[in-house]
């Protein structure tokens, strides 16, 4: 019960890309910054999941931030059995400016 309480107290939640939420600050240097979510889209005959979407962020000082998105995909077509592969990757970076920083790092 101890653990579950110091975790609780130690993990916060916050949002960015995939999830639909602004996070406009970056992690922090050496700090990492993992998002995961599940998403799916129907349509006319196939149903489709990304079982996680994935959002990896690594600081690099303060300011600077790298990216790294992807998603398994699972696809299922009506008379059809179950495929999957591995969904488009995306990477990249974000350069934060001081004041977005130092309110992510109070948490307002």
């Amino acid at each position: 019960m101890l653990v579950a309480a110091v975790a609780r107290v130690a993990a916060f939640g916050q949002g960015g890309p995939p999830m639909i939420t602004d996070d406009p600050g970056t992690p922090g240097d050496s700090k990492w910054e993992n998002n995961l979510a599940i998403a799916f889209e129907h349509r006319s005959g196939e149903t489709s999941y990304d079982v996680p979407a994935i959002d990896l962020n690594y600081g690099v000082g303060e300011r600077i931030q790298l990216t790294l998105q992807t998603a398994p995909v699972l696809l299922k077509r009506n008379g059809h059995g179950l495929i999957g592969g591995l969904g488009g990757a995306a990477t990249g970076y974000a350069i934060g400016n001081h004041e977005q920083n130092e309110r992510y790092r109070r948490g307002d």
